[in-house]
């Protein structure tokens, strides 16, 4: 919607404070409530911007890395780059599906599989 209404594309983010809460707007842009979000709530929004609302990839992939990177001083962040943290994720192009996850100098996904699993997963 902020692109249809003209907003530069540098001056959009998408962000997440990981499994705090997310709302959930009805097709009219009405409130219904809020959901707890997902480590999945930044993906599902950039595939959704790309396959649904027709964002270029780029585009879609901008607003949660170098956007947010540049707004909160992350210098380290947001671009893959000499001298910064690299943390990747590698789609299928047609598709989006993740196929590696590489965060932290570790391979974390590694064809679609999660190699690494957080404290409260098996």
């Amino acid at each position: 919607m902020a692109l249809e209404k003209g907003v530069e594309i540098g001056q959009i983010t998408i962000t997440s404070d990981g499994q705090a809460s997310l709302p959930d707007f009805d097709g009219s842009g009405n409130l219904r409530g809020l959901n707890i979000g997902t480590c999945m709530s930044l993906y599902d929004c950039v595939v959704d911007a790309v396959l649904e609302d027709g964002v270029t990839i780029a585009d879609a992939i901008r607003v949660v890395t170098e956007n947010p990177a540049k707004i909160l001083k992350l210098s380290a962040k947001g671009q893959l780059s000499v001298g910064k943290d690299a943390d990747i994720v590698m789609m299928n192009q047609q598709t989006l599906e993740i196929n590696s996850v590489i965060a932290m100098g570790q391979i974390m996904v590694k064809d679609g599989e999660a190699v690494v699993k957080g404290t409260f997963e098996k």
